[in-house]
């Protein structure tokens, strides 16, 4: 409290509007900083063979349709990643995620991991020559385990 020339008390007056501004809404903010982009597309011949090697090992769960992959490349943060994702693969099983973490490890192409695309940071959302992972299918549990 501080006192004015009578000597009562008055209340201090905030330095700042109590009232903050509202954010900025993601959707000013349509492309990722460069620096947040991720790596560049493989190569279009490694991008083909891991294609293949995916849609060998999981004939089925891998989508290529390319209005399904644009809305791969935001989530809720607002962020539109760079180019489509070379695949969608839509996993049930540990197996699936293994099976896609092997093929992409072995042809050096990136994954993001998705689930219901609900993220605020830009991080389910895939880019340019990136396989997307989705775990929509995995929804049931198997085990529980009472040591872990």
């Amino acid at each position: 409290m501080s006192a004015d020339v009578a000597g009562a008390p008055k209340p201090l007056q905030p330095a700042v509007s109590p009232q903050a501004p509202e954010p900025p809404q993601a959707a000013e903010f349509p492309q990722a900083p460069k620096s947040l982009q991720g790596p560049k597309s493989p190569q279009a011949a490694q991008s083909a063979e891991a294609l293949d090697a995916l849609n060998r090992e999981l004939p089925g769960r891998v989508v290529t349709d390319p209005a399904v992959l644009e809305l791969l490349r935001v989530d809720r943060s607002g962020v539109v990643a760079d180019g489509l994702p070379l695949a969608l693969v839509e996993a049930e099983s540990v197996a699936d995620v293994q099976a896609v973490c092997r093929i992409a490890s072995a042809f050096g192409v990136p994954v993001v991991t998705r689930g219901a695309g609900t993220g605020l940071a830009g991080g389910g959302a895939g880019g340019a020559g990136e396989i997307v992972l989705s775990t929509l299918r995995m929804n049931r549990i198997l085990e529980v385990s009472a040591a872990n």
